[in-house]
């Protein structure tokens, strides 16, 4: 998710960013993992 970048990108993208963001960011991106998990299954099942 973060990339290759340079130092100074990244430190800009975490002194500007609340912690909340990447939280939640993480919760949806792992939601949207388990359910396209979850859904190729049943295709290959179904």
């Amino acid at each position: 998710m973060f990339g290759v970048q340079s130092d100074k990108n990244r430190e800009r993208d975490f002194n500007a960013a609340n912690p909340k963001t990447y939280i939640i960011a993480g919760i949806v991106f792992t939601i949207l993992f388990v359910a396209s998990i979850v859904g190729v299954v049943s295709i290959v099942t179904g």
